[in-house]
């Protein structure tokens, strides 16, 4: 009787010590290749934690698919069942300019606000380049003519930077790690015949990036697939080299030197930045669904926005500097 009420206490102390994720995640075949979820699940059991998830990923699906159909929605709409959602794009969406301007960004933007009304954080699963870059066709619209995957991965990073900033969220940089890691092993087949979509390695290393992201903690027991035990120490070098650094995006403007007040605000917003060339700087603001409703150039260094034939809700506000500069952050309109 004894031993067995010993026996409770621990497994009892082992589950509330683990570090209990539930996880959605919306994508498409990136996602389901491999079964990519699963490779998480079988990390963080090795690590001992505890993963829940579920997943909708039809092949091709593009994050504005996601928003209309009712699988995805239904799951989005469990209020308070997510600790996060990961968001997967198409992949060529976000390197075709017209398209990431709008499809991609609008698309993230209106899944966020679900996210967050359900109480859920918003993790963006930021994907590779194709193995050889080249021009990408999409829906009549083309992208420039990358010369080769890094190429690719500098288009990709910047898009998904920029829409994670407005957001607001979570960024799992898978890319960027394929990035790292290829600068040692540049031959390695981190995809399959396509020179697209995953291979196991792949898969497995988005896997251990994806569960850094959302664990923030040190991959300490491995879960290994059959790969071998020198490259696995290598990719998670490539991952911890990655995620010390938080700012993916070199051409953000500096935070401190921007104020934008008061938050939330009503009818009228302030902004004051510390800038040299302020007739370079433009402003735009985007309502909750990523459309467009503002736009002012030649920026004054303090500056006063009207909104009082606005209604009340969430906007993005972004400040683009002399060449890729940029800011964004998101503020409450209340009347």
């Amino acid at each position: 009787m004894k031993s067995t009420l010993i026996l409770t206490i621990l497994i009892s102390l082992n589950f509330l010590l683990a570090n209990h994720k539930q996880v959605l995640f919306l994508g498409n075949s990136y996602t389901y290749f491999n079964d990519l979820p699963s490779l998480v699940d079988s990390i963080a059991i090795k690590n001992g934690d505890s993963f829940e998830y579920e997943s909708n990923t039809p092949g091709g699906y593009t994050l504005n698919g996601h928003l209309n159909n009712q699988t995805s929605l239904n799951l989005l709409n469990k209020i308070n069942k997510w600790d996060s959602v990961i968001l997967q794009e198409q992949s060529q969406l976000p390197v075709i300019e017209v398209l990431k301007e709008t499809l991609f960004a609008k698309s993230a933007q209106s899944l966020d606000s679900i996210i967050k009304l359900n109480n859920s954080e918003t993790t963006l699963f930021l994907t590779w380049g194709r193995r050889y870059g080249g021009v990408q066709y999409y829906n009549g619209y083309s992208s420039v003519d990358f010369i080769d995957f890094f190429h690719y991965q500098d288009s990709l990073t910047s898009s998904y930077s920029k829409v994670n900033l407005i957001i607001d969220g979570n960024l799992a940089p898978v890319g960027e790690v394929f990035r790292e890691f290829l600068k040692q092993h540049e031959n390695y087949p981190l995809w399959i015949e396509d020179n697209s979509h995953p291979s196991l390695e792949g898969s497995y290393l988005a896997a251990l990036t994806i569960y850094y992201t959302l664990y923030k903690k040190e991959i300490e027991t491995i879960f290994n697939p059959g790969i071998d035990q020198d490259i696995v120490e290598d990719m998670l070098n490539a991952i911890y080299t990655v995620m010390g650094n938080t700012d993916l995006n070199e051409n953000q403007i500096e935070k401190s030197k921007i104020s934008l007040y008061p938050n939330p605000f009503n009818s009228t917003l302030s902004i004051s930045f510390d800038s040299p060339k302020t007739d370079n700087y433009r402003l735009e603001i985007r309502n909750s669904s990523g459309e467009l409703i503002k736009s002012i150039t030649n920026l004054k260094a303090r500056s006063t926005i009207d909104f009082k034939n606005n209604s009340s809700g969430i906007y993005y506000i972004s400040l683009y500097g002399k060449g890729d500069e940029y800011y964004s952050k998101k503020v409450v309109l209340i009347k």
